[in-house]
């Protein structure tokens, strides 16, 4: 922890802390910090290109220590920036730092890694598809690698982010969760990194709080043993809800299984006509495939019709490998949108047994919605 003087002035009061803005170019924080800001008199780190002038940038704050906001951290740190990131849970790592039962990548850690930091030969994942274990333990190393975590603060949930009054630099409310106060913090420059997934969604049902039973979000079903004896009902058609009846079904513990979902979405299998799909779909030939991108120049839109019946077929072919692959979308299963537009919307990439869990004795797929809750079961309307 480094010790200097702070340019605020603490006091607290009611469990806040208040004190005075501290100067330009000049990031205030406790001294509590694991790494303190100073604002040391010299030349300013090299501007990032663009139009925006950063010259007088030399602090930044970072919000969120998942992917993102590790490697922007890292590289404003080799650019000569003073980091501080801000971290709401104890440890790096965002979605890896824990989710639900089974979760990992849908592809091969070769396209899922830091530019500048390989997997360690020590830290290879044991299958070709590696777990969300073994992705947080390479995070881990890529923090050790580059001396961030010294620059990470943990239990620090930001509340509020305002721009400061004279228009240069943001003023930051963040609470420290673990002593349960709120401190402030002003800063020359912010990267908010907290991602997508920082809340989750739960819907509402009308009678909700009357059912007796277990309601989680996917994100705590982190045991299988929560399920056991029980009817389990798991909300949805993504891949995490493809993980999670995987997941209960896997553990022969649960009663029945129940998976429910307004719209079948197409499965993309790992192997088309013996190619990885890696070699098909993440390809510029297949991307001219999609339909033209808003942005796109007329010139593009019209080749785009142009060679729409070679799209047509193409598309044709795909849909047709997948219905042999996975009888279950040939049925009542079948997606109401076609393969390119539903990419866009779900994009699942399955095993090929999976026809194999959707025939299990213990599973029913089931098209509709939750209507209403009663205390010991949901009302389905179909």
């Amino acid at each position: 922890m480094s010790s200097m003087g702070s340019p605020w002035e603490w006091s607290t009061s009611g469990g806040a802390l208040a004190g005075r803005r501290a100067r330009q170019s000049e990031v205030a924080v406790p001294t509590t910090c694991m790494h303190a800001f100073t604002s040391e008199p010299g030349k300013a780190a090299a501007s990032p290109p663009g139009v925006n002038d950063y010259s007088s940038v030399r602090t930044v704050l970072v919000v969120g220590a998942g992917v993102a906001g590790l490697q922007a951290a890292r590289h404003l740190l080799s650019a000569g920036y003073k980091v501080v990131v801000l971290e709401a849970t104890d440890s790096v790592g965002g979605v890896w730092r824990q989710n639900y039962v089974g979760y990992q990548l849908q592809m091969e850690h070769e396209l899922y890694v830091f530019p500048d930091f390989p997997y360690p030969p020590h830290l290879m994942p044991k299958e070709a598809i590696p777990t969300g274990a073994e992705v947080q333990a390479y995070i881990k190393a890529y923090v050790e690698k580059f001396g961030l975590l010294k620059h990470v603060r943990f239990h620090s949930k930001m509340l509020q982010l305002r721009q400061a009054a004279d228009g240069h630099g943001w003023s930051v409310m963040f609470q420290d969760t673990k002593r349960q106060v709120t401190l402030h913090v002003a800063a020359d420059f912010v990267v908010v990194s907290n991602g997508l997934y920082s809340h989750p969604n739960v819907p509402r049902y009308h009678g909700q709080d009357l059912f007796k039973g277990v309601q989680m979000h996917a994100k705590d079903f982190t045991d299988t043993s929560l399920i056991r004896g029980r009817d389990v009902l798991i909300v949805g058609n993504g891949k995490t809800a493809h993980d999670c009846v995987t997941a209960a079904v896997a553990s022969r513990l649960a009663t029945s299984v129940v998976a429910l979902y307004r719209n079948a979405h197409w499965p993309i299998p790992r192997y088309v006509c013996g190619i990885h799909i890696r070699n098909i779909l993440f390809t510029r030939a297949t991307s001219a495939m999609l339909p033209p991108y808003y942005t796109a120049s007329s010139t593009r839109v019209c080749m785009s019709k142009v060679y729409a019946p070679v799209k047509r077929l193409w598309w044709g072919f795909m849909e047709s490998h997948i219905r042999r692959k996975f009888p279950q979308t040939a049925g009542a299963q079948r997606p109401a949108i076609d393969l390119p537009g539903d990419l866009f919307l779900s994009g699942k990439i399955l095993e090929d047994d999976h026809h194999e869990l959707v025939a299990s004795h213990q599973l029913r797929m089931c098209v509709g919605d939750i209507q209403t809750f009663t205390q010991v079961r949901q009302v389905v309307r179909t």
